[in-house]
């Protein structure tokens, strides 16, 4: 009794520690515009990275906060799930094992691998890290490790009280901060991800005709310098289509374009390629065309738009054609 009644009083503090950090946490995140604005942050990570892939700045968007919150879902939806998960695991195994815990002598385990994951992250966070795709599992090295250190150090006996106190404060404050790195990195590469898979397969968004009264000036290779030449013979067709008509209110007729989305008053439209391959960041243009009374927007599925059962119609839409 006498040997494992310090391991219980460590324990019993950190309990005791860890509920005083979590009723201070509900304390400061419980008012609704901290979650707010950490939804915000996220979103705009995930967006940012979205857009800078297409080349769109990320003003000319205009969103709105609620846009931003509702866009930082999928973003924060994996990493809650995952955290979520661990420390069910955690608590599950840890019941499972009951008192068979004390007969393995877990410290000088646990504080190795907390120095090592610790020392890691923080290498990988100082440096460049091994994988920009995966750097959010890199920003967590910080967090494994100052848990697995203070596991340790609850489970050893000759450590004082009211520094085991102060440990476990600052152990907490770094997972967290380490847990919002590793879930900013996710957002930024989640928002990359998914524009490269839409890239990927930009058909499968509607096609859009453009009718204006004014000449937009739009070249027909529709890539500015034209790095990409069309296929066909002769230079085959071209990536958009331009017509005027003798009268009507909008003279000026333009298809071929791919919509990208719609905010900020405006309409974000790429050429739809017309040679093999996804769309590239380097070789594609996007343009702004803003959304007044000037313009009118005809849309159709798009070529590659995968339908339903139910949701197929009585004949095909129509396409443009060279």
């Amino acid at each position: 009794m006498s040997e494992s009644a310090p391991t219980e009083t460590a324990s019993s503090l950190v309990g005791s520690q860890g509920r005083r950090v979590a009723g201070a946490i509900v304390a400061v995140i419980a008012p609704v515009t901290l979650i707010t604005a950490l939804a915000y942050y996220f979103g705009y990570r995930r967006e940012s990275a979205f857009a800078g892939y297409f080349g769109i700045d990320q003003g000319t968007l205009g969103f709105t906060t609620n846009d931003y919150v509702l866009r930082s879902v999928d973003a924060l939806f994996v990493p809650i799930t995952v955290v979520l998960l661990v420390a069910f695991g955690a608590v599950f195994l840890y019941a499972l094992a009951g008192d068979r815990l004390g007969r393995v002598e877990l410290v000088p385990i646990a504080a190795v691998a907390g120095l090592c994951a610790l020392i890691l992250g923080i290498a990988l966070l100082a440096g460049s890290p091994v994988s920009h795709d995966y750097a959010y599992l890199q920003a967590l090295g910080p967090a494994v490790g100052v848990t697995l250190l203070l596991y340790a150090l609850a489970r050893s006996r000759t450590v004082n009280r009211h520094s085991l106190g102060a440990a476990v404060f600052v152990g907490i404050a770094v997972v967290l901060l380490s847990l919002f790195w590793a879930t900013s990195d996710y957002a930024t590469s989640r928002g990359r991800a998914d524009a490269r898979q839409l890239a990927h397969d930009i058909t499968v968004l509607p096609s859009v005709a453009l009718f204006s009264k004014d000449d937009l000036d739009i070249n027909p290779a529709g890539r500015g310098a034209g790095q990409r030449q069309p296929v066909g013979p002769g230079g085959g067709c071209p990536l958009i289509h331009v017509k005027r008509f003798p009268g009507g209110a909008y003279p000026f007729a333009y298809s071929g374009f791919t919509l990208l989305l719609h905010s900020g008053g405006n309409y974000f439209l790429t050429p739809t390629p017309a040679d093999p391959g996804p769309w590239h960041p380097a070789l594609d243009s996007v343009f702004v065309i803003p959304d007044h009374g000037n313009i009118r927007v005809q849309l159709t599925r798009g070529a590659d738009f995968i339908r339903a059962p139910l949701q197929e119609t009585a004949g095909p839409h129509p396409v443009f054609t060279c």
